[in-house]
């Protein structure tokens, strides 16, 4: 019986090392960084210890995190994820202490939050969802105007990794504004 070759991997480039460092500096943990990168939390932990990083480990339970703040903005309509990240602790951390209070948990799924009593939209009192780092990021039809391309062009490279790319949850390619232009600037003599 023959072998198999290992599944194809996708090349790391030196934009892709840049963009890890860059949103660890900035703040974001390993587990952001590798979803918005489609890597692995293995391969972004490797470029940053490559790279001389220290890396962060973020404490299992925060006791400081109280059972009625939790229960406050889970009763606003802020998601157990929401949550965490406003407290900046587990989701775990906070399903535990809504199962303390005795609040039984919403469904899975899209939930609104209260109607706001100012402009009387659900929309209005909902949180959105935070960056962990500022970064500007542009869509593909905005990196297309730049360089002057088809969108078309600006997919194939992102493909080729010639260009640095980050995945929205959604699956979404975004380009970091400040790599893109410098791009542009060490393109054009």
């Amino acid at each position: 019986m023959a072998a198999t070759a290992p599944a194809a991997r996708r090349p790391l480039t030196r934009t892709d090392r840049l963009v890890i460092t860059t949103c660890f500096d900035a703040g974001a943990s390993i587990e952001r960084i590798a979803t918005a990168t489609r890597r692995s939390q293995n391969t972004v932990r490797r470029v940053l210890k490559e790279s001389g990083r220290s890396i962060r480990h973020r404490p299992r339970t925060r006791p400081d995190v109280t059972t009625e703040e939790c229960a406050r903005l889970y009763a606003e309509g802020r998601s157990c994820p929401q949550i965490a990240e406003l407290l900046d602790t587990s989701t775990s951390t906070v399903f535990n202490r809504l199962q303390e209070a005795g609040i039984p948990r919403r469904p899975p799924g899209r939930h609104r939050a209260p109607a706001s009593r100012t402009t009387g939209s659900a929309h209005a009192t909902r949180p959105r969802p935070a960056l962990s780092a500022p970064v500007e990021l542009l869509t593909t039809a905005e990196v297309a105007d730049l360089f002057n391309v088809r969108t078309r062009a600006v997919r194939d490279w992102t493909r080729q990794g010639r260009v640095p790319v980050i995945y929205t949850p959604g699956g979404r390619p975004r380009y970091p504004a400040e790599q893109i232009r410098q791009l542009i600037k060490e393109s054009r003599p």
